[in-house]
């Protein structure tokens, strides 16, 4: 019998936000160039954090990543504020796991999902593309988690 390990995925340098984002197609999604927006790093920001803007300021797209163990603890978090919220209408995603979701309020939708215990909390500011589109991009940026 031969063993081979293999190094957890976990082990690997941690995924870039920007990155992912661009990857998926979000200059084609927000319909133009965007620039990424300075990253405001603060003590409560529990993950590294992406903002893509289109060049003139109408739309924006951002990423935050939470990796594990504190992915779960923080998807659960998220669904108990946004249920708290009068302002938000929440819809479940169930083609992005158990407990992902989707809170709109006015211009805003956020995304929120979990993958091998990274938590994705994807935002949509002001975007303009069609809802199918948005599912497709949504899914595009789990798939790369």
């Amino acid at each position: 019998m031969v063993l081979r390990l293999v190094p957890a995925r976990a082990a690997s340098a941690p995924l870039d936000p920007c990155t992912v984002l661009r990857v998926a197609g979000a200059d084609h999604l927000l319909g133009g160039q965007t620039r990424a927006r300075p990253a405001e790093r603060r003590a409560s920001t529990p993950g590294p954090t992406c903002a893509l803007d289109r060049r003139d300021g109408s739309s924006a797209i951002s990423l935050m990543l939470v990796a594990p163990p504190g992915g779960a603890a923080y998807i659960d978090t998220a669904r108990g504020e946004a249920q708290a919220s009068r302002r938000l209408k929440i819809e479940d995603e169930p083609a992005l796991g158990a407990g992902a979701f989707s809170g709109a309020s006015g211009w805003t939708i956020d995304v929120v999902a979990l993958k091998r215990g990274t938590a994705m909390i994807l935002k949509f500011e002001a975007l303009g593309a069609e809802r199918v589109e948005v599912r497709r991009f949504v899914q595009r940026v789990f798939d790369a988690l």
